[in-house]
Parts: structure tokens; sequence; C-alpha cells
């Protein structure tokens, strides 16, 4: 018999969303339920432990929001030495499984060298990169600029890699036990967007995991993220940031641009990509009467490209006041 646990991290007002996900884990038989109260007010936590007081609930927290990455590393880093069960569900507090669900997954053939990424219908980059037969297109061409590369898809290492994906979403993914003993963890730093990538695309070519996709049973979002949020702007005036508040546009933006730099294999092509592709994001906030998003969006850009030289700090510290 295959023994689950899930790991969930909670953050800010979301009681609604929690409370709808944890009704439909805890009809089903698991070892633990694992909950990081990421920065959680003190009401807020309260809350939850009292509404849900159950035995199989472990209940982790930090006295402010480490961010996604940081979040996970405290949770995973808990895991690994406490957690008892064969496969580690991972999910945000707004992933709603079916009532079932683990039952379904226990009829599956599992492989402890195996990440199990099941679909969220939201996430249609993870189906296309699946039915394009393009395990790279998660992470976005080699050298590109914020998903954009006039040099397309080149051919490296990462197309050796054994698997539907090269990297996938913390939420909706399930890893056997035996990522514990890799000590592997969460790159602190990142603190939000781009971690969840970047921990399971280590995984993948540091410790030789592959990643599955599984589009049934589905997990399903019950609030969609800014860069998938319906605008009224079509064609060149579309813009994945428009709708992204401050933080979301900082992180988001650094991250990635920091991470093609840090993964890249021409440097030249990178600064071309990069050259090529900021004005169009620049003019694109410009025409829309964004202008103070432009100027954090630059420097978003110019934070990434020098965040690879202050690994030192800790993001959500000395970034917190951007």
């Amino acid at each position: 018999m295959i023994n689950f646990s899930v790991a969930i991290l909670t953050y800010g007002k979301r009681f609604s969303f929690l409370s709808s996900v944890l009704d439909n884990l805890l009809v089903q038989e698991l070892t633990c339920i694992y909950l990081f109260c990421n920065g959680l007010e003190s009401q807020d936590e309260r809350r939850i432990k009292e509404a849900y007081n159950d035995h199989r609930i472990v209940y982790l927290s930090s006295n402010r929001n480490l961010g996604s990455a940081g979040g996970y590393f405290q949770l995973l880093s808990y895991i690994y030495g406490n957690d008892t069960a064969d496969y580690l569900l991972l999910l945000d507090d707004d992933n709603l499984v079916e009532k079932n669900f683990f039952a379904q997954v226990a009829n599956f053939t599992l492989d402890t060298n195996e990440l199990v990424c099941f679909s969220r219908p939201d996430r249609d980059v993870l189906m296309r990169a699946v039915s394009y037969g393009n395990p790279r297109l998660v992470l976005g061409p080699k050298n590109g600029f914020l998903g954009h590369s006039i040099f397309g898809y080149t051919e490296d290492r990462d197309t050796q890699i054994d698997g539907d994906l090269v990297a996938a979403p913390y939420g909706g993914l399930l890893i056997p036990a035996s990522v514990y003993s890799s000590g592997l963890l969460p790159d602190q730093k990142l603190y939000l967007y781009g971690d969840d990538y970047d921990y399971t695309h280590r995984l993948c070519v540091n410790f030789g995991y592959r990643i599955r996709y599984v589009s049934d049973p589905k997990i399903t979002d019950l609030e969609r993220s800014f860069h998938i949020k319906k605008t009224h702007f079509r064609g060149f005036m579309n813009n994945r940031y428009s709708l992204a508040n401050d933080q979301q546009l900082f992180f988001s933006v650094r991250n990635q641009v920091y991470l093609s730099w840090r993964d890249g294999n021409c440097r030249f092509c990178a600064f071309v990509n990069m050259v090529v592709y900021l004005p169009v994001y620049i003019t694109q906030f410009i025409l829309r009467g964004q202008v103070a998003k432009a100027l954090l969006f630059l420097k978003s850009v110019y934070a990434g490209l020098l965040f690879g030289s202050s690994r030192k700090r800790i993001a959500g510290e000395d970034d917190k006041n951007f």
C-alpha cells in the first residue's frame, strides 16, 4: 500500500481557498498534511488551527512572509527529516484536488525516480510542452528574454533529459521520498517566481529525476495567477505583466532575467534578445499609460542582471523596498 503526505504553503487572507482545499483532502486517507503558515497574522493562523484541529495536520509557521522560495525551503527542510510517507504532494493553498484523488493515484505505476506533475487546466504551457514534444518549452528558449528569442529554441543538454517536462511548478507536483535524501532545497534568494522551476529543474539535471505529466486526475486552481488573467488588450498591446502588482512584476521579471543569464550558454545571444524585446515591453506599458510600471520594469531587468553578483543577500530583506 502506498502512503501519501501533502505539503501546503499559505499566506495572507486566503482562508476561503485553503478551507476548500483542506476539506477535500481530509476526507481521504493520508499520512500527514504539512501546512506552512507563511507570515500569517496571529488571528488568521489561529482561525485555521481552530477550524482544522485534525491529528494529521502538522502546523509550521514563520513570523514574516518568506516568499514561496523561503516558505518551501522551510517546509521541505522539515519534511525531509520527519515525513514517513512514500510520496509527497506539493500544493498551493488554492489547488483543489478531487475527493478521491489519492485513490486514483494509488492505482498508478509510480517510479521512485520520477516526479509526477498533475494537470492544472489554467497552466496551458505545461500541456503545450507535452503536446509539442518540447520539454524545455516551460523554461522558454535558451538565452531568451522573458520567454522570447529571435534565435528560437536551441539544442543543449536539457533536450537529453528523459521526461515530459524539464521543470514544473510546486502546485500539483508529486515527489517520491527518495528526493529527501538528495538534500536539494529551493533557492531562498529567488523569493518569488521561478523558484519552483529552478528547484525541479535541478532535481532533473543534478540528480537524474524525470518529470511525467498526467492529464487526469486534474487539479483545479481556485484563483488565477496574474499572468494568465484575461485582459481587454489584444495583439501588440497584450502584456502578461499588465495586471501584476509591483511586487509580482519586480520579482517575476528579476528572477526570469537572472535565471536566463545564469543558465544561458551565449551571453551575446542573451544581450541581443534583451536589446530587441526590452523596448517592446516599455512601449506597451507607455501606450497603456503605465509609465510607473515601465520604470519598475526597467529596474527589475537591471536587478536581474546584477542579482548574480549579489548572492549574499536574501531576497525579501534587501529587496522588500523595491
